[in-house]
């Protein structure tokens, strides 16, 4: 059976659009993996959430190469680090996002509880944490694989779970980058916004809309408001309303949560085949 992000719940669905605009006050990379984290574990049942980064060519070695990011836990960042990076090649969900996989997969997506219990990473790493499932999105770029995961103290994730978290990674990943290049840009306010805007919207060309409007549409993914949309984009909030009524009719939906679903249920390919 076909789920989409319409299967989603309403509540969970208004806490993950939610979570996705609360990102808007991050202004540094480490700002953003803060909100992740801690976020995730308002609206999934969890013992942990984790951002990790790596560069895929160090994977599998045992250097502190890793930036694991810890939500919920008062545990030692260097020796968790130290013990996930000695281990890593084991990880089946980091395999298969190096192969291409975008859309959030668990452990038990891929192995059965048996197996998952008789890797090293799990005796090593997971077991002492008493996490028994972990639900991952990852992404890699230029050589650094981006994952946030979610760990539970049980087996088993659910469909909407799924799209859930496939769902923040799309959105989250491109506004991520986007933090890091402005750490390193001079004069960010332009570039980073261009950076920003052009990461969605040329996903959202494949909707049928116009480039304008495929960029508003970014824009209304991220939580910005039409007088915000219109700063930064120097138009004026008529403008903005025009457009996106446009961009509307060519979707088939009438407001700016049902414009957001159907594009990430199109361009980000969250369709999971159960």
């Amino acid at each position: 059976m076909k789920k989409t992000l319409k299967n989603i719940p309403g509540e969970k669905l208004e806490q993950t659009l939610a979570l996705i605009a609360l990102t808007n006050r991050a202004d540094t990379p480490e700002k953003l993996r803060e909100i992740v984290v801690y976020g995730l574990g308002s609206i999934m049942e969890s013992v942990s959430c984790w951002w990790t980064e790596m560069q895929v060519s160090l994977i599998g070695r045992q250097d502190p190469t890793t930036t694991l990011t810890l939500g919920h836990s008062d545990w030692d960042n260097g020796q968790e680090i130290e013990s996930f990076n000695k281990h890593t090649a084991m990880h089946p969900v980091i395999a298969r996002c190096i192969q291409g996989e975008r859309n959030a997969l668990s452990m038990s997506d891929c192995m059965s509880d048996t197996e998952f219990q008789k890797l090293t990473l799990y005796k090593e790493h997971y077991a002492p944490l008493a996490i028994k499932d972990q639900l991952s999105v990852g992404t890699v770029h230029n050589g650094t694989i981006l994952g946030i995961s979610v760990n539970r103290d049980t087996w088993g994730f659910s469909d909407d779970e799924r799209l859930m978290l496939s769902y923040i990674g799309h959105c989250l990943f491109p506004v991520y980058f986007t933090l890091l290049a402005k750490e390193t840009l001079q004069n960010t306010r332009q570039p980073v916004i261009e950076v920003n805007i052009n990461a969605i919207a040329n996903h959202h060309l494949a909707l049928g809309v116009t480039q304008r409007e495929a960029e508003l549409l970014a824009l209304v993914g991220y939580g910005k408001s039409n007088k915000q949309i219109a700063a930064i984009m120097g138009i004026s909030e008529g403008t903005v309303r025009k457009h996106l009524e446009n961009a509307f009719r060519r979707l088939n939906v009438t407001n700016r949560v049902s414009a957001i679903v159907k594009a990430i249920e199109i361009t980000a390919r969250l369709s999971i085949d159960r």
